[in-house]
């Protein structure tokens, strides 16, 4: 099974080999309580090359594959639902000149709401 990866971009193609490789690499998924809100324990992106960025991360939940990864800043876009290990990501093509805040909000099933997270794209 692959993670759900939403892709935006000519650009993403090539790079889907390497999220999935960031996927493959992730680590046992944490576990949360019921009915606790999800939390988004980290949230990165990397720029591959020219206009290509990726955006990832990982949600705990007690059912992180029903999680709404909504994002913003920067990284503007619908969203993405998170793996049921609680990876998420997206690939978008992005101005070369591309800096400011990047943000993420998790949405579950009962409509509870993580915290907000940024990071810095430079």
């Amino acid at each position: 099974m692959f993670p759900s990866v939403a892709v935006r971009s000519r650009c993403a193609r090539f790079f889907l080999a390497a999220v999935i490789g960031l996927f493959a690499a992730s680590a046992t998924p944490a576990t949360a309580s019921a009915d606790e809100p999800p939390v988004i324990t980290d949230f990165t992106w990397y720029n591959p090359y020219d206009r290509c960025f990726v955006f990832y991360g990982f949600v705990v939940d007690e059912y992180p594959w029903s999680v709404f990864v909504a994002f913003g800043g920067v990284a503007g876009y619908n969203g993405t639902v998170a793996y049921e290990d609680g990876f998420f990501a997206v690939v978008l093509d992005l101005p070369d000149s591309t800096f400011g805040n990047a943000s993420a909000i998790a949405v579950d099933v009962l409509n509870q709401e993580s915290e907000v997270v940024d990071t810095f794209v430079f």
